[in-house]
């Protein structure tokens, strides 16, 4: 009855021990390797692609090793396995080498976060920096926006954002993306140039704010005629 089962988990994709053919060790999981600088966007990178592979449970810990004498015991090896090297393969080879000799893909992240995930306070200050001084100037819509993103994704990497665990719709917390979400949007409008003030002028009248995409559409259209 044993064997079954283990030949019904390694059949069954869906199941989080089950592993593809087309998964191998070599496997490059992210177009970024990890560096000091990059931990944040490589981080969530990483996690997409684990996901993808049903395996982001053995580097969260929700994935508990079985029991010695369980028949899936040699196979949760294999996945763990598979997952270490493809975060060795993920990283530049000094931090590769630094981990290569961690036990597990739980240990391998952890070590990975403490190491990495802190706040650097001088990393903040840049990016922070970086938000106040951005502007269009000779960029197109199209540039300006991919580069005002970029640095609120640093912004948001490198913060604690807020979270509520109560099951249901929190009203403190939609206020609180809201408030995110508008003061982004008045950020972008504040950088555009001056040829754009009458569609900025505009936007600003309409109550609610729209989004920051549907306003991107608006100036962009703007630009083209």
């Amino acid at each position: 009855m044993a064997e079954e089962t283990l030949a019904e988990v390694v059949k069954n994709p869906s199941h989080v021990l089950f592993l593809h053919p087309s998964d191998n060790p070599n496997n490059l999981l992210v177009s970024e390797l990890m560096n000091a600088e990059n931990y944040a966007h490589w981080r969530k990178a990483i996690e997409v692609a684990l996901i993808a592979k049903n395996k982001l449970g053995f580097v969260l810990g929700d994935r508990a090793k079985p029991t010695t004498t369980s028949p899936l015991a040699t196979q949760w090896d294999r996945c763990d396995k598979m997952v270490i090297s493809w975060l060795l393969n993920a990283v530049i080879k000094d931090i590769g080498q630094s981990i290569l000799f961690s036990s597990t893909a739980r240990e391998i992240w952890l070590q990975l976060e403490r190491r990495f995930g802190e706040v650097d306070s001088t990393k903040l200050f840049r990016v922070q920096r970086d938000l106040c001084l951005i502007s269009q100037n000779n960029l197109s819509i199209a540039d300006y926006f991919t580069q005002i993103k970029k640095f609120w994704d640093d912004y948001n990497g490198l913060i604690s954002t807020p979270h509520c665990n109560c099951g249901v719709k929190c009203a403190s917390l939609i206020a609180a993306y809201k408030l995110v979400r508008d003061k982004q949007l008045i950020q972008f409008l504040v950088g555009l140039n001056d040829d754009d003030k009458i569609a900025r002028g505009g936007i600003l009248m309409m109550k609610p704010l729209p989004n920051i995409d549907q306003v991107y559409n608006i100036i962009l259209q703007e630009e083209k005629q």
